[in-house]
């Protein structure tokens, strides 16, 4: 992923929220047709953390049972830290 698009270095379109039942992924990019999806605890079967460059945001990826590609989530989305 790219440098953010706001002051406070959060991707100010990409929110992540965690709770009892999992994970929510809410993405509005500039431009694009805004998404959402729910990763259930229960599904992750492994979580990967990769490292960027210093301008770049850290990633996380989770990898499920439900399907073979990934979930990726930039450390720098609102709530991305948490």
């Amino acid at each position: 992923m790219s440098t953010s698009d706001a002051g406070d270095g959060t991707f100010g379109w990409y929110e992540v929220r965690f709770d009892q039942s999992g994970i929510t992924r809410e993405v509005k990019p500039p431009q694009n047709e805004a998404w959402q999806d729910e990763i259930a605890w229960q599904d992750i079967s492994r979580v990967c953390f990769k490292t960027q460059e210093f301008y770049e945001s850290d990633e996380i990826y989770i990898f499920t049972r439900e399907r073979p590609e990934s979930y990726l989530i930039p450390t720098e989305a609102i709530g991305g830290q948490a």
